[in-house]
């Protein structure tokens, strides 16, 4: 069963950035699986630091383009809305340090922190942004 499952409510109607989240989506999902499946075993841990390190990855990627975009068409609150997604980074970043310092287990707590995240960022930050952008 999918943690998150991309609806309507989450469309932008920016083509690249309603990609890039549901990108986001479907790695939130990969991990919490991995989550229950694999933290137990060596190969899972791996796995698990693995998908850790892509979501980090993506979610830079997905950030800097997202920024680039309100950059260009001049969204008056790019500061505040670069803050937001340094929280999501340096989130992402910690839990990373703590699985390759040993810690096992991602707490269930910062998943549950990362989901509820990036559903309200999307429907209420982005979807000011992409309302912004289409003017």
């Amino acid at each position: 069963m999918a943690r998150l499952t991309w609806d309507e409510r989450f469309d932008t109607g920016v083509p690249l950035i309603d990609e890039q989240h549901r990108g986001l989506l479907d790695l939130i999902n990969e991990l919490d699986d991995k989550l229950v499946h694999l933290s137990r075993f060596l190969s899972g841990r791996r796995e698990m630091l693995e998908i850790i390190g892509r979501l980090a990855e993506y979610a830079d990627v997905h950030f800097e383009d997202e920024e680039g975009i309100m950059a260009r068409c001049g969204y008056p609150k790019l500061e505040e809305h670069r803050r937001e997604h340094d929280r999501f980074r340096d989130l992402i970043r910690r839990l990373e340090s703590q699985y390759a310092e040993g810690d096992t287990q991602v707490p269930e707590a910062a998943l549950d922190f990362l989901t509820a995240w990036l559903v309200d960022h999307i429907r209420t930050e982005d979807q000011q942004v992409a309302a912004y952008y289409r003017k």
